[in-house]
C-alpha cells in the first residue's frame, strides 16, 4: 500500500461501478446501497462518481447528483467512503477536492451534502479542511436509523452544508468572548444553555464528544445526551441567524471533545 500508487480520477466501467456497489456494503451494509443503474443514469444526466485506486483497486469513491436547493442548482454530495484500510492516506480530502474539480469543470459553483454532527473527524474535513458553512440542522433526517447499525441508538440527525465551490478557504480566529453553548453538570452530562435571541456574542461554540461511535458502545445513554444538547444548541443557534463556519480539535487531550465555531450571518463574506 503507497501513497504514490493511489490514482484519483472519474469511474469509467461497469466493472468499476461494481466495486463502487461493494465498497457502500462494506461501509454501510447491504441494507444502505445506491445500485449500478440509479448510478449509471445519475452519471450519464450530469452526476459526478470520483474513485480513488490503488493500481486497479477501488479504495475510495465520492458520488454526487444534480439538485436544486432554494432555487440554486447545485451538485449534491450525497456519498463518500473510505476503505478502512486507507483511511491515514487523507483520502476523503483528496476526493473532495477531486469532486470540486470536476463540478467546477461542468459548470456548477456550489456543493451540499450532509453529515452527522457529532462525527468529529468529519466535522474536522468538512468545515477546517474544506470550508463548507452549515446554517440548517436536520432531525432524524433519514428517519430512526435503528435498521443500521451504525445510526442506532443516536438516531440520524444531520448538518446540511453548502461548499462554495470558487470560494477561497480562510482561517477563522476564534474570538476571546466566544459564548459556549454546551455545559457539563456535575456528573459530566452535557447540556445546552439557556439563551435567546438577545444573545450579542460575536462567536458561539458547539462542543462534542471525541468519539461519539467509542462512546456509544461505552456509554449509549451519555452519547444520546450528546445528541440531545446539540441538536437543541444547533437548533437554536441557527434560528436566531448564526452560521457554523469552522471546527477546531482539542489541544488538550483531557478536554472531552472538539467545537464547532459559529458566527453571525451578517459577519460572513
Amino acid at each position: 500500500m503507497s501513497e504514490t500508487n493511489i490514482i484519483i480520477r472519474n469511474i469509467e466501467t461497469i466493472e468499476e461501478i461494481h466495486e463502487v456497489e461493494m465498497l457502500q456494503r462494506e461501509t454501510w451494509g447491504a441494507n444502505d446501497v445506491t445500485p449500478l443503474t440509479n448510478l449509471v443514469a445519475v452519471i450519464e444526466v450530469g452526476g459526478i462518481l470520483i474513485g480513488a485506486f490503488d493500481n486497479e483497486k477501488l479504495v475510495g469513491m465520492a458520488y454526487g447528483f444534480v439538485g436544486i436547493y432554494r432555487g440554486e442548482l447545485e451538485i449534491h454530495s450525497h456519498m463518500l467512503a473510505v476503505n478502512p484500510e486507507y483511511k491515514n492516506h487523507e483520502l476523503g480530502f483528496k476526493l473532495k477536492m477531486a469532486q470540486r474539480e470536476e463540478a467546477l469543470r461542468k459548470g456548477f459553483r456550489r456543493m451540499t451534502w450532509t453529515f452527522d454532527p457529532l462525527q468529529s473527524r468529519n466535522a474536522h474535513l468538512n468545515l477546517h479542511k474544506l470550508g463548507v458553512i452549515a446554517d440548517e440542522y436536520k432531525p432524524g433526517y433519514y428517519g430512526t436509523g435503528e435498521q443500521n447499525e451504525l445510526h442506532r441508538g443516536i438516531g440520524t440527525d444531520r448538518l446540511w452544508v453548502t461548499w462554495f465551490l470558487d470560494a477561497q478557504k480562510k482561517d477563522v480566529v476564534l474570538s476571546d468572548d466566544a459564548f459556549s453553548l454546551i455545559r457539563l453538570d456535575s456528573a459530566n452530562i452535557p447540556e445546552c444553555v439557556s439563551f435567546d435571541e438577545t444573545i450579542s456574542a460575536e462567536q458561539l461554540l458547539i462542543q462534542i464528544p471525541k468519539n461519539i461511535i467509542a462512546l456509544r458502545e461505552e456509554n449509549l445513554q451519555l452519547a444520546r445526551e450528546w445528541r440531545i444538547a446539540t441538536r437543541h444548541a444547533f437548533t437554536k443557534a441557527f434560528s436566531i441567524g448564526y452560521y457554523a463556519l469552522d471546527y477546531i480539535r482539542s489541544k488538550d487531550e483531557r478536554e472531552i471533545g472538539g467545537k464547532y465555531i459559529l458566527t453571525r450571518k451578517e459577519n460572513l463574506q
